[in-house]
């Protein structure tokens, strides 16, 4: 499926626009979007270190989260990555918690 058709065929989770940008961005100016996500994903890769876990865009659509093992999954929105890494850990995650911030700088 082209990214045309993709954009206008799902819906947005509500954490699809943490940013200033409208929701038309994607279609009208699609280097602020990628520019938007990229930075997102930084973010999300940073609290995820200490889980030994990264995530990749996938085509401005989804993501791919990729475990240390090399195995990867696919999943819609940021809603559904959450539940992912909680499961791929096997507890909830907490990226505020003491235990999971002593874990972060341990990682260093």
């Amino acid at each position: 499926m082209c990214e045309v058709c993709a954009a206008f065929g799902r819906g947005h989770h509500w954490t699809d626009r943490a940013g200033s940008l409208p929701s038309r961005t994607e279609s009208v100016d699609i280097r602020s979007y990628r520019d938007e996500r990229k930075s997102v994903i930084g973010l999300i890769n940073e609290v995820l270190k200490p889980l030994r876990l990264f995530v990749e865009d996938w085509d401005g659509e989804a993501f791919t989260i990729h475990l240390a093992n090399g195995a990867n999954k696919k999943v819609a929105n940021l809603g559904e990555l959450w539940q992912k890494v909680e499961q791929l850990n096997g507890s909830p995650v907490d990226p505020l918690s003491r235990s999971f911030l002593s874990a972060e700088n341990s990682c260093d």
